[in-house]
Order: structure tokens, then C-alpha cells, then sequence
């Protein structure tokens, strides 16, 4: 029994040890032009710190995996200071921010990637994701993001277990730019500094288990919203649309901006299709969500329309995608048509929709 116990705490501290911080010893990087593109920065001298309000570019490195640390002070107005990485200079990388108006909150530090300068928040949340976080309001803290491969973690001061454990990174990986922003008022950064290092361990996960009753889809071009196209699905046919596949993650999820861009930066709109095959007339549940606005077909006649984009339903509803609304499809036999026609404005382009067996 005793060496049953043993063997447990070892495999403990074993745990601990993979989750606690790396040991850190690198130089502050000072914000100066022979470091940095402060074209969108202001630097100050904040409480004896060399700090800076705004947007600033590491120009002197890039950056895969290691350690970034950055201390920040803020006065909990609405803002969302963090860091960006990966960063490929035409919108794609990974980003790691704190909310200090939702102080205590289950968002109030997020990990977002970003796609085609669209950053994910309505598609990617909760566990893995979001986590609750205290963040003191008129003091400096220091905010520190270790990176290995597909993993990270965020720690807050002087925590000795993450805050925030990332087991999956779903953006680019490879090496890319490092910025640093305030996020809105109210917010000073100072004291940056990096280490590049693959020497870092993180422990295992179990993969993400694949939800039942997925759908295989196929995308159209984006589409400007007052294209004519747009609301023409005659137009919908082989000859002049190029249907792409894509690809679904396990959760069924359909991250649009990995694929498209919003044209010229504007709200976009775009069409997606399946097929359901049946062998007999009958009736199914499609459960589904979807960022922001969203009109189903089957068969090419409008069955439901919606609206879920950031606070489209009441002042605190944030748009957040997953498994939230459902219909009941009256299938016919044979090859069924689904045609979504979704409508973006921010906050991350996707859907998901399962078809779940009728009670």
C-alpha cells in the first residue's frame, strides 16, 4: 500500500512539473524602432516603465514556439489587450487576450486564432478556449504565454498552474510576427520580453472525440451583400459556381474564414450544400448554429431563417456558435438538397449542423 501511495505522489508531482512555468531569464526588449513598428504605438513613461498604448510590431524576430511575457496595467474599461503570434503579415495567426471588464467572468481571458483577418471568439470558447480570470484593475500584472507546437498555456503573476491551458491551437503554425496590443482605452503594456525554445512540456490530452450525425459540405465564393447572387440561387448551379469541399472539425464545426475572406473587408455572404440521402420518406432533427445570419433550404425552398450575430437577440447575447437551434426536416426519398446561405459581419464565419435521431 505504501509503495501504491509513493508511486502516486511521483506520478503527481510529475503532473505538477509538466504544468508548471519554464524557467525564464530573457532581457526586456526596449520599445524603440530598432525593436519594434510603433507606427500605431505611442510610448510613455507610465509609473517608472517604459510603456506603450496602441498596436506594436516585433521587427527583429519571429516567433514559433518558447515563452512571452509582457506586463500590462489596466482601469477595467472595455478593452482586450493580449498578444498575437504566428502572425503571417495577411491576417492569420494565433491571439491571447484578457478582458478586464468581464473580470471574474468564465471570458474573461480568451484564446482566439485568426483566418483571413477574421478572429474566431463566436467559434471557439469554453474549455480550451475561455477560462474565469481576476483581473485587478489600476495595478501592473504580468501575463505570460508558453508555446510548444500545438499547445500553450497563460499564466497571470506569479500562478504557479495556467490559467488558461490550450491543448489544440487551431491556427498556422510555423514561425511568424509577434504584436503586441492595448486593445481598446485604458490600457498601458510594458516590460516585453521572448524566448524562442521547444524545451517545454506539456502533458498529454485525449483527442477531440467526433460528434455523431455530421454533414459533408461543399462552400461556394464569398459574396458582396448587395451581389445579385447573392439572393439567386438559379444561380446555384455547376456551371457557374465552384463548389469547394471542406474540411469539419470533430465538433462538426465549419470555420468559414479558414476559406474565404469578406469581400473588400465588407459583410460577406456565402453558400454552403449537402446531400441527405434517404430510402424512404421520413422526418429528422438537423441541429444546427451558425455566425450570423443564416437562411436553410432543402430542395431549394427556404425552410427557416435566423439571425445570431453578436447582440442580434438581446444586449448580452454574444453570437456564440454551437448546437443552439434546431428543425425538424420532412425528408423526401431519394437525394435531398440542404443550402445554407450564411451572412458574416464579425466575430468569426462558421456554422455546424448534425442530424440527431426523433425521441
Amino acid at each position: 500500500m505504501k509503495l501504491r501511495n509513493l508511486t502516486l505522489m511521483f506520478l503527481c508531482l510529475l503532473a505538477a512539473a509538466a504544468h508548471a512555468k519554464a524557467t525564464f531569464e530573457e532581457k526586456v526588449i526596449p520599445f524603440n524602432s530598432d525593436f519594434w513598428d510603433l507606427k500605431k504605438a505611442k510610448v510613455e513613461n507610465i509609473d517608472g516603465r517604459q510603456s506603450i498604448t496602441g498596436t506594436a510590431v516585433l521587427n527583429v524576430d519571429t516567433f514559433e514556439n518558447g515563452i512571452i511575457e509582457m506586463e500590462l496595467k489596466t482601469d477595467s474599461t472595455r478593452a482586450f489587450p493580449g498578444v498575437t503570434f504566428r502572425d503571417d503579415a495577411v491576417g492569420n495567426g494565433e491571439s491571447i487576450y484578457v478582458r478586464p471588464h468581464r473580470s471574474g467572468q468564465p471570458d474573461a481571458i480568451q484564446y482566439a486564432p485568426i483566418f483571413n483577418n477574421q478572429t474566431g471568439w463566436q467559434l471557439y470558447y469554453g474549455k480550451g478556449y475561455t477560462a474565469s480570470l481576476n483581473i485587478p484593475s489600476n495595478q501592473w500584472m504580468t501575463l505570460r504565454i508558453e508555446v510548444k507546437d500545438f499547445n500553450a498555456r497563460v499564466f497571470l503573476n506569479d500562478m504557479n498552474s495556467p490559467v488558461l491551458l490550450i491543448s489544440t491551437l487551431k491556427g498556422r503554425s510555423g514561425p511568424g510576427r509577434v504584436a503586441i496590443s492595448d486593445g481598446g482605452k485604458g490600457v498601458y503594456l510594458a516590460n516585453f520580453r521572448m524566448k524562442k525554445t521547444s524545451d517545454l512540456h506539456f502533458p498529454e490530452t485525449a483527442a477531440e472525440s467526433r460528434s455523431d450525425g455530421l454533414l459533408n459540405w461543399h462552400i461556394s465564393e464569398s459574396l458582396a451583400v448587395d451581389d445579385p447572387a447573392r439572393k439567386n440561387l438559379s444561380s446555384l448551379n455547376a456551371k457557374n459556381t465552384k463548389w469547394k469541399p471542406v474540411e469539419l472539425e470533430p465538433s462538426g464545426l465549419v470555420n468559414l474564414s479558414r476559406y474565404l475572406t469578406l469581400v473588400n473587408g465588407q459583410p460577406s455572404s456565402v453558400y454552403a450544400k449537402a446531400i441527405l440521402k434517404s430510402n424512404k420518406k421520413k422526418r429528422v432533427k438537423l441541429e444546427f448554429g451558425y455566425s450570423d445570419d443564416i437562411t436553410i433550404f432543402h430542395n431549394r425552398n427556404a425552410i427557416y431563417s435566423g439571425k445570431a450575430g453578436f447582440r442580434s437577440r438581446e444586449p448580452q447575447f454574444n453570437g456564440l456558435v454551437g448546437y443552439n437551434d434546431a428543425i425538424y426536416l420532412d425528408l423526401d426519398k431519394g437525394e435531398n438538397e440542404i443550402l445554407l446561405h450564411l451572412t458574416e459581419n464579425f466575430g468569426g464565419w462558421g456554422f455546424m449542423m448534425r442530424s440527431v435521431p426523433l425521441l
